[in-house]
């Protein structure tokens, strides 16, 4: 709902407008925040510009709204698995927090987003023989995967052309950036690992350190292709997404180059057992054509 003029808005007792009048704003804008078709909350701006707030106005905290769902969201997610991430105990306020800090990149990541990478990956980790506890803690781990971009500009993360090679390394180094704020707080070694790591390739064509094979923790691997899974089903502004059966296709195809054979191995598994259908089903910017 955007409101250009509050102290004509007749929806309002003169009461109302009054109060307004004396705080001196002057238009507002309400945004709602939706989780899968269900409205969890609002978020309300008011301004005492004179120029009323418009269009690129709902755009912008549209994109918040979109954040900040995700961080209630998620928030969710690790009151769930905190009795099996034993090691992450009594960090749940220091998680909120962080995400919120994510909430300022506006990159357009969705809620929707981190959890299938998150459920992507406590899938594979189960898998590959990971415990309970660990496989939950991986998952958990995953959601804060990009957590490094906080620092990336705005207009680096929303660019609709290609990267020049000074945007490109600045880009990059979101994952030196997300691995030093994680780990400098007890309890998220593992969301450390991920987030410096999960950009690595198995020829050692990656980034930051260039890793290759062993060398790059499973953990990291697990998580980069949960993402590229993920990013490669799901329609983008700029690209429509492929179907899953096209996206494990292509994965496979970079075994061994981009991602790691065991992980891979592992993803063709648990998509064969119909798993991924737990992730990935019943979402709306989910491609459906080959």
């Amino acid at each position: 709902m955007l409101i250009p003029d509050l102290l004509a808005e007749d929806r309002f007792t003169p009461a109302q407008r009054d109060l307004m009048r004396d705080a001196g704003v002057r238009s507002a804008l309400i945004v709602p925040m939706l989780w899968q078709d269900q409205m969890i909350g609002v978020l309300s701006v008011a301004t005492r510009r004179e120029r009323p707030l418009d269009a690129r106005d709902v755009q912008f905290l549209t994109a918040v709204a979109t954040q900040v769902t995700a961080i209630i969201r998620t928030e969710t997610l690790v009151t769930d698995l905190q009795a099996a991430a034993a090691h992450l105990e009594g960090a749940r306020a220091d998680t909120v927090l962080l995400l919120a800090a994510a909430a300022e990149a506006h990159d357009l990541t969705t809620g929707r987003h981190l959890t299938r990478v998150s459920t992507i990956s406590e899938a594979l980790a189960v898998e590959l023989g990971y415990g309970e506890s660990e496989s939950a803690a991986v998952g958990l781990a995953a959601v804060l995967h990009d957590i490094g971009k906080i620092r990336v500009p705005e207009t680096i993360l929303l660019s609709p052309s290609q990267l020049g090679d000074d945007e490109w390394a600045l880009m990059k180094q979101h994952t030196v950036w997300g691995a030093e704020f994680l780990s400098a707080r007890p309890g998220f070694e593992m969301a450390s690992t991920i987030a410096r790591a999960h950009h690595e390739r198995w020829d050692g064509g990656g980034y930051p350190l260039g890793l290759a094979g062993d060398e790059i923790p499973e953990i990291a691997a697990i998580v980069s292709v949960a993402d590229s899974l993920d990013a490669i089903t799901h329609n983008r502004p700029y690209r429509a997404g492929r179907s899953v059966d096209w996206a494990i296709t292509e994965i496979i195809r970079c075994a061994g180059t981009q991602f790691s054979p065991r992980v891979v191995e592992a993803l063709v598994t648990v998509h064969n057992s119909g798993a991924l259908a737990v992730a990935m089903d019943h979402d709306d910017d989910l491609a459906i054509a080959a």
